[in-house]
């Protein structure tokens, strides 16, 4: 049980931003799909995140 008290609150949730469309590269595989998504195609992808003080960096 991964709580003591309570169940997780859900809370309402909306896309605040996305990756433009002539960024993305449908159907093209990478190495990163290979290994991550057993070699099914990703249009894009974001390795790594930093978080601080609320705010994300990319």
């Amino acid at each position: 049980m991964m709580y003591l008290e309570r169940p997780p609150q859900f809370i309402e949730t909306r896309v605040f931003s996305a990756m433009p469309a002539k960024l993305r590269r449908p159907g093209v595989r990478s190495d990163w799909a290979d290994v991550n998504r057993g070699g099914k195609p990703a249009d894009c992808f974001i390795e790594g995140r930093r978080s601080t003080r609320r705010e994300i960096s990319i």
